[in-house]
């Protein structure tokens, strides 16, 4: 196992790796994790015209949406924390659980204050990546050190890669609700066991929309393939390098998920983005982007996911 810094495109970046060959890329800026590689495959998408120019966003991996999600008046999109330099504050091997652990810090004064000209409350972020041979571990806390309650919406904005959108499908969120962004924000119950993709997807599935009787979904499973066990059809060498499924777990004070692909119409308006590329990817997003999570003063809350490539 290793831990070594390098650069990423022209950034610097921290590359953790297991003994197997297994491992992630991880920028400073942003602490925006741009790689992750298992059984010798890459399993995040990044798109091949991302800018890599600080202070822009980059355009998949797993940009940290923070302290908001979605647009606001008069600041970035997503928040500013996907914009800025977090510090590495560590990186170590743990032999005894064959595993590897990377952290990065960033506290309000690490920020440009054109960045959040709204935002006046002090925090201090640490985002956490645990690496294993079965699994990818991330969880971002956040920490309140004033003397009010503040309320913060953190998504991790995961973009998975998969062979064709087409013959992908996501599995286990059949009854629950949903918010269609592209209906216009309107409130709909997914019907389909296997929801498929034909059209530009922009959902999120939150318990505290639904009406569901079962118990929200704590995990649901990226097929990559039309079998009924998500298999992928070995005679196609595209389809070579893909795990069956992927599966994505919420952790901690993750409530929702976002499901998002522009398709080719929005695809075309986006500058940092191939428009063939949205056959490429699929972002199934994990954090509390409907309802804003309330830290108490001297409090602090922790929200995550776990990503489980299934071969």
């Amino acid at each position: 196992m290793s831990v070594r810094e390098e650069t990423f495109r022209g950034l610097p970046c921290t590359v953790a790796q297991l003994d197997s060959g297994t491992s992630i890329t991880v920028l400073h800026h942003g602490a925006t994790l741009v790689s992750y590689r298992s059984h010798g495959s890459e399993i995040l998408f990044v798109s091949e015209k991302s800018f890599f120019q600080p202070p822009k966003a980059i355009r998949g991996g797993v940009p940290i949406c923070f302290p908001w999600f979605g647009p606001r008046d008069g600041a970035p999109q997503h928040g500013f924390a996907r914009n800025v330099l977090w510090s590495p504050v560590r990186a170590e091997t743990q032999p005894e659980t064959a595993s590897v652990i990377v952290e990065f810090a960033l506290r309000r004064t690490d920020v440009d204050t054109s960045l959040h000209p709204h935002w006046t409350h002090d925090f201090a972020a640490l985002f956490r990546v645990v690496l294993s041979s079965s699994q990818l571990a991330m969880e971002l806390e956040v920490v309140n050190p004033g003397h009010e309650t503040i309320g913060v919406s953190p998504v991790l904005h995961t973009y998975f890669r998969v062979p064709h959108i087409a013959s992908t499908s996501l599995m286990g969120l059949q009854s629950q609700s949903y918010t269609d962004k592209v209906l216009g924000g309107t409130v709909h119950v997914q019907s389909e066991a296997a929801l498929r993709f034909t059209s530009e997807t922009d959902r999120v599935y939150s318990p505290a929309i639904s009406t569901c009787a079962t118990t929200f979904p704590r995990s649901v499973e990226i097929c990559m393939g039309s079998g009924p066990d998500c298999s992928l059809n070995s005679n196609s060498n595209s389809n070579l390098n893909f795990p069956a499924s992927i599966r994505v777990a919420l952790t901690s004070a993750s409530t929702d998920y976002v499901v998002w692909n522009p398709w080719e119409g929005k695809a075309s308006t986006l500058a940092d983005f191939s428009t063939p590329e949205f056959q490429q990817m699929l972002c199934v997003e994990a954090g509390s982007a409907l309802a804003a999570v309330s830290i108490p003063a001297s409090g602090s809350a922790s929200f995550g996911c776990t990503i489980a490539p299934i071969w």
